[in-house]
């Protein structure tokens, strides 16, 4: 007879009465029991050793005392689900029972789980199968030396979906009913088995914080036979994981690597497991201009010093996500650095696969990346590192992978080769040529964007490619790309201990090549060229649509490269001695300039990162007065017959490179082009816009500098043939008035080291539009014009379908401009005529002259005034929904501000966004700028809030924000009307004109008013009114609107603060000195 049993209960009704032919047994494993079973049976098999239950429902009082019987038991096994009918402080009275062993067998985690975890009902509490949840377990199993739990990484996995306290307990204490002081009353318990009883399981299921538990209390028990944690982890645990995740404060948990390492790669002998550490728990932010430093740590700390000879990310999405930019990015890899000192790390690998579906891989991710293996790569180029993406042969075999991964593939393949890494970097599961074919196609079948950089340095870099993929994204910082170049300049720490060649002028170079605007927004789902302008005739199997065209200037980046010498050339010194007022002294400064920039090109051709053969040199390179109007700049017909945007920018001051406008069809393929914007590159004469019918989009700035001769042709330069451009939806212009150094610039090339008095602008000049036709462009819907005469304005009839408008209006005067332009009339409500007939507008952004701050009286387009008294405001859709209003007056006419004030709320009824701006114009007449006053004391303006009011659908107010710097002063009333604005979210008040008594008021009226939508401010409303009564009780709008334009500054918070100070005044007290008496 066998003296091993195995029956299922529930499956046959005689099962159990198996156990009364069976008595001489020594194993039993019962399967499937339930309650109506008889367990009392089991108490006749006196000879029994060890029983198993399984996947049973047992009778908690009639099993134990069956087991009381049984002196021969040596142990007890329950698998996970076992459930016991045990009521909560039911107890089993009378009950010794004998054995040694308790097991625990929880499910491989190829099972499936069968509890059901949620609010409704959470099984995994109702099991009671622990013999430490039963009271006085200690005097029952008195004989318990050894406690074993198998599989108990699955226990670990389903106790992530308890709720928070249950998890914490178990994490704590292991398992249920296992706290310290319980197990201190088993006097002959001994130890505790996770799985093999391996320090290894220990660090798995990062059980480390029970050894401490042990250790501290002196526990007499061991765990996996450790009575505290080693000083050090095992030597063959060689693999380092990081990891970062926000809403952990776990460390030192066992990751396994489940990655097939040692199957993809036969010579790296990698440990099935790795000690893991999360990049939260690792570094500490010590501020903006401080590097970072670890977290001073115990765990961490014995972390670091363990010696491992590979390091995974493997979560390399949350890792390269956190602190991955600009200074941020840069102290992370220095604090990397500092990890690795010390460590014989062979390799390093990178987990690319996306590890949720809600999380997206943006570029910074992967310019971080390779920026983080170039640094490395540099200080320990022994390190190999390898990239592993899941999904990697099917994105090769040209299918997308389900993250989107097919152009960071091509961006990380492209880095890689241009930054001389290809033998350091592999992609697990790929070879060199399957990935240069990958890149190959990728760029042949639909690369579009194309950024062009015509620059001598530039060209000349033997560390800048001809040909680089790069982000959309990146196109404002083309530096990313290149992990020498990115850096900050201004994270001085870093940046003065930087060696390489140039680092100024490379820096400068490769920002102010960049391109970011809203009407020029690259298509970010695949990558763009960025290109060296020589190169561009070898590409001619592309369909361009979209260029971005950076025109550089020699001089540029050699006045920078002298600046960056100023102190080991003496520059400023030498210049600063020289204020040539004879020519004698102008010629000795030219020629000191002419020495510098000389000596400036000469370094510049001897640097190692430079291919002096390329850089051509004649005698007009070092002429600030020579240009070149552009007749060819590459793109041709063939390459870029699908053109539809095109942006051109130059470089200011010095523009030596310029495209005649009236030209322009003539260097560029124009009968696609949609978008066009053209600056600081822009010739000052032939200003008419040559025939574009498929133009939506213009963009010009014209800047003026040294090369314009006034006395040469027109006075007043003009820009037309706008109707040339029929179906143009959108018109953009800036700088048509420019003040330059005119005098001088020839001489200082620009330079900033000399005196002010050769760097202050010396001439002025406007450019002017022919507008006598704009009308006749029915298609447009925006005009944004930066800094128009208001007579030019005037010449405007009417724009039929225009929806939006951006204005900055002056008017000349003798006050400020040194050139001679005349004097003109104020600004009056003729010039604003076209409002009338412009029956569509519904965003008006309108300025006249410049506000006057306070600090800088003396700015631009200060003197420039508005003479009139609102009537321009009649002439204004009264429909409009968006309104910026901000108007200079003459002194004489400050009471006007009361007229703008009461027009604009009488009529604009359907205004949701509206800022006003008031000043008073300075000029010669009327402003002290010695003594920075007015002449004439200025008028308190009061300003009655209740006007506001009117406007019902208002959510953005901004009267005289930033009042600080103004020089009105006014006095608000009725603020406690602000009640009736039911839907304004922000405001932006000359807070310095309401009494703290004023404020008051509204503030009782808005906490005492009964406002029937809470939602439209506090989307969660109801959600915390159902769960704490007092919420919705203390719910106020004062804590829902915001007060400031720069940042959330609640109406509330700003009242506390207001009536803390004048608390602070009120109640300060007197500090009497009295004087020591002899």
């Amino acid at each position: 007879m066998s003296d091993f049993l195995s029956i299922n209960g529930s499956l046959s009704q005689s099962s159990f009465l198996k156990l009364k032919k069976n008595k001489k047994l020594k194993h039993l494993e019962i399967s499937h029991g339930n309650i109506d079973d008889d367990w009392s049976l089991i108490a006749n098999l006196q000879d029994l050793r060890t029983i198993s239950v399984k996947d049973s429902f047992v009778d908690f009082q009639s099993f134990y005392k069956a087991l009381g019987n049984l002196k021969k038991l040596e142990k007890i096994i329950y698998n996970y689900y076992c459930y016991f009918n045990k009521k909560p402080k039911e107890d089993l009275k009378g009950i010794k029972i004998s054995n040694k062993f308790f097991q625990i067998d929880f499910p491989n985690n190829k099972k499936i789980d069968f509890d059901f975890n949620n609010y409704l009902k959470e099984t995994y509490k109702n099991k009671f199968h622990s013999l430490f949840e039963i009271n006085n377990s200690h005097k029952i199993f008195k004989n318990l030396s050894e406690i074993l739990f198998t599989n108990f990484g699955t226990f670990k996995q389903y106790s992530e979906t308890f709720d928070s306290t249950d998890k914490n307990y178990v994490n704590k204490n292991i398992y249920w009913g296992m706290e310290g002081s319980i197990l201190r009353k088993f006097k002959s318990l001994k130890n505790i088995i996770i799985n093999n009883g391996s320090y290894m399981d220990i660090l798995e299921f990062g059980l480390e914080k029970y050894l401490e538990e042990i250790s501290k209390k002196k526990l007499p028990i061991s765990l996996n036979k450790y009575f505290k944690p080693l000083n050090d982890y095992p030597e063959d645990l060689n693999l380092l994981n990081i990891i970062y995740n926000s809403d952990s404060d776990q460390n030192n948990f066992i990751f396994e690597n489940k990655y097939e390492l040692e199957k993809k790669i036969e010579d790296i002998k990698v440990h099935k497991y790795a000690l893991t550490i999360n990049e939260k728990n690792l570094i500490k932010d010590n501020g903006y201009n401080k590097a970072f430093s670890f977290l001073k740590n115990k765990k961490i700390n014995k972390i670091l010093n363990h010696k491992f000879s590979h390091i995974i990310f493997s979560d390399c999405h949350k890792f390269l996500d956190n602190k991955n930019l600009h200074r941020d990015g840069l102290k992370k890899i220095e604090i990397y650095l500092s990890l690795l000192e010390g460590q014989n790390i062979r390799n390093i690998f990178f987990d690319i696969s996306k590890s949720s579906s809600y999380t997206e891989w943006s570029s910074s991710n992967f310019s971080f990346l390779i920026k983080f293996i170039y640094e490395i790569n540099i200080k320990f180029p022994s390190i190999t590192f390898h990239l592993y993406h899941k999904e990697l042969s099917q994105l090769l075999k040209g299918s997308q992978s389900s993250d989107k991964f097919e152009k960071h593939l091509a961006y990380l393949i492209n880095s890689i080769s241009l930054c001389h890494l290809h033998e350091k970097v592999k992609f697990i599961g790929a070879d060199k040529n399957q990935l240069n074919m990958f890149l190959e196609n990728y760029i042949n079948k639909g690369v579009d964007q194309i950024v062009v950089v015509d620059d001598f340095l530039y060209d000349a870099a033997k560390t800048l490619p001809n040909l680089a993929l790069i982000y959309g994204e990146d196109l404002d910082d083309i530096k990313d790309k290149f992990p020498k170049y990115n850096e900050e300049e201004y994270y001085e720490k870093r940046w003065k201990n930087i060696n390489y060649s140039l680092k100024e002028i490379f820096y400068e170079i490769l920002r102010i090549a960049g391109f970011n605007s809203d009407n020029f927004q690259s298509d970010n789902t695949k990558l763009s060229l960025l290109v060296k302008k020589n190169y561009l005739e070898k590409l001619d199997n592309f369909k361009f649509k979209k260029v971005f065209y950076y025109l550089g200037s020699p001089l540029h980046l050699i006045k920078n490269n002298m600046e960056a010498n100023r102190k080991n050339w003496s520059i400023k010194k030498n210049l600063n001695l020289l204020k040539p007022n004879d020519d004698i002294q102008k010629n000795d400064l030219k020629d000191k300039i002419l020495n510098y920039a000389n000596k400036s090109l000469t370094e510049i051709k001897q640097s190692i990162d430079i291919d002096s053969n390329k850089i051509k040199i004649d005698e007009k390179i070092f002429d600030a007065q020579h240009y070149e109007i552009l007749r060819d700049i590459g793109i041709n017909t063939k390459g870029f017959q699908y053109l539809t945007h095109l942006w051109i920018e130059g470089v200011v001051p010095w523009q030596q490179k310029y495209i005649k406008l009236s030209k322009l069809d003539e260097i560029i393929p124009t009968k696609k082009l949609e978008n066009l914007r053209l600056s600081d590159c822009i010739y000052f004469r032939d200003l008419k816009l040559p025939i574009m019918r498929n133009l939506k989009v213009l963009e010009l700035h014209p800047s003026t500098n040294h090369h314009y001769d006034e006395n040469v042709g027109d006075k007043y330069r003009l820009i037309s043939g706008f109707e040339n451009c029929p179906n143009l939806e959108k018109l953009k212009i800036e700088h048509l008035n420019h003040f330059n150094n005119k005098k001088y610039f020839p001489f200082t090339l620009g330079s900033t080291l000399v005196d002010w008095e050769l760097r202050r602008d010396d001439n002025f000049s406007i450019i002017r539009l022919d507008f006598n036709r704009l009308h006749e462009l029915t298609k447009l819907e925006e005009l944004e014009i930066e800094e128009i005469q208001a007579s030019n304005i005037r010449e405007i009839k009417y724009l039929p379908n225009l929806k939006k408008i951006r204005l900055k209006i002056f008017h000349n005067t003798t006050d400020d401009y040194l050139s001679e332009y005349g004097k003109e009339k104020e600004v009056t409500d003729k010039d604003l005529l076209f409002f009338r007939g412009s029956k569509k507008i519904n965003d008006i952004n309108l300025s006249i002259g410049s506000i006057v701050d306070n600090e800088e009286p003396g700015s631009e387009q200060c003197y420039s005034s508005y003479d009139g008294n609102g009537d321009f405001i009649e002439y204004i859709n009264y429909k409009i929904e968006n309104l910026n209003l901000s108007i200079n007056f003459n002194l004489k006419n400050q009471i006007k501000i009361q007229d703008i004030i009461t027009k604009v709320t009488n009529r604009f009824l359907n205004l949701k966004k509206f800022t006003l701006t008031f000043a008073i114009a300075v000029t010669t007449d009327n402003f002290n700028f010695e003594e920075n006053r007015y002449y004439k004391s200025l008028e308190t303006q009061t300003i009655d809030f209740s006007k506001f009011t009117k406007l019902k659908k208002l959510t953005d107010l901004s009267f005289m924000g930033q009042d600080t710097y103004s020089f009105l002063k006014f006095k608000t009333i009725n603020f406690e009307s602000i009640v009736n604005l039911k839907k304004l979210k922000n405001i932006d008040y000359c807070w310095s004109s309401l009494s703290l008594a004023e404020f008051r008021k509204a503030r009782i009226g808005l906490k005492n008013e009964n406002y029937d939508d809470p939602k439209y401010y506090d989307p969660d409303y109801e959600y915390y009114a159902e769960e704490n009564e007092n919420y919705k009780k203390n719910w106020s709008r004062m804590k829902e609107i915001n007060s400031d334009s720069w940042d959330w500054y609640s109406l509330e918070d700003r009242f506390l603060d207001l009536e803390k100070k004048e608390n602070e005044k009120k109640y300060k007290k007197k500090i009497i000195v009295k004087k020591k008496k002899n």
